[in-house]
């Protein structure tokens, strides 16, 4: 996969947010991505959790803190639970829609570096089980950061 964020957005859209339950992110580095509508996309979602590191730079932080800042404020606008960390390196994004559920986890942030510049790897995971095991993992490493 090329465009690993673009190809999970295009997967949710394809779903409908209206069936979308739950969004789950942890991705240390954040910036705009290159998929259209994405923003909308995010807005229609009931429950959101983003694990991220904190807008800022040095030991922790991130390069670009005015994107990052953007990302996490565009976040909470539309009423995702944001929490940072600043040793956060793992990539797991969950989609919760019942029988359409899916994960993706590999190096990819919710960059758009991580679409167009870097080379990147992932694997996307549909079989519900495995989606939630990978689930299990998100909320052991937010447990573990805590």
């Amino acid at each position: 996969v090329n465009d690993i964020p673009g190809t999970m957005f295009e997967r949710m859209r394809d779903i409908g947010t209206p069936d979308i339950n739950r969004l789950l992110i942890c991705s240390p580095f954040l910036s705009e991505i290159e998929f259209d509508g994405w923003r909308d996309i995010v807005k229609g979602i009931k429950k959101i959790k983003l694990l991220t590191r904190p807008a800022r730079q040095g030991n922790g932080g991130v390069g670009d803190t005015a994107k990052h800042r953007d990302m996490i404020d565009f976040f909470e606008e539309v009423g995702a639970e944001v929490s940072t960390f600043p040793n956060l390196h793992a990539k797991i994004f969950i989609i919760d829609a019942n029988e359409l559920s899916f994960a993706v986890f590999g190096s990819a942030n919710l960059t758009g570096a991580a679409g167009t510049l870097n080379t990147e790897a992932a694997i996307f995971v549909n079989d519900l089980d495995q989606v939630d095991d990978m689930e299990k993992a998100f909320n052991e490493i937010e447990y573990q950061q805590t």
